[in-house]
């Protein structure tokens, strides 16, 4: 991920991230902060102010964290509402950021899946694997046994 820019006290950080998604069980995804590269810059007039605040990754990795899960929360109301599905982002997937491992926490509800599938046809439907390839993801959603 490299589109994203962080305000650390008067410095505009931009981020580069290398990420390493994993399933963690049903229905839950963690995305681990592989590697970090940061370019700064900051106006002149904030240099006085700056030199005194020490850059500190982790908030900086916070801030970019909350930068990210607004941005997906966001794109994810876009496509609901596109597809007129009475959802909200946040219903759908609830995420949250743990700071001391540097690892995003996703929890995604079976509930979108209603919206696609009759009900009664089947079971709860749960995530259960994903993968990446030159198109886009690929999600495994089973039942439950």
């Amino acid at each position: 991920i490299s589109n994203l820019r962080v305000d650390a006290n008067g410095i505009m950080v931009v981020p580069t991230l290398t990420l390493k998604p994993y399933l963690e069980g049903n229905d839950k995804l963690a995305i681990r902060v592989q590697r970090v590269q940061l370019h700064a810059s900051m106006e002149p007039s904030v240099k006085s102010k700056a030199a005194a605040a020490p850059i500190n990754q982790e908030e900086i990795m916070a801030q970019v964290m909350d930068v990210m899960i607004k941005g997906i929360y966001a794109a994810l109301d876009k496509k609901l509402q596109a597809k007129q599905i009475p959802l909200k982002a946040e219903e759908v997937v609830s995420m949250k950021y743990d700071k001391a491992a540097w690892t995003l926490h996703a929890v995604i509800s079976s509930r979108i899946m209603r919206e696609f599938i009759p009900a009664g046809l089947v079971g709860e439907l749960h995530l259960t694997g994903f993968s990446f390839n030159d198109t886009g993801l690929n999600l495994k959603i089973e039942t439950a046994r």
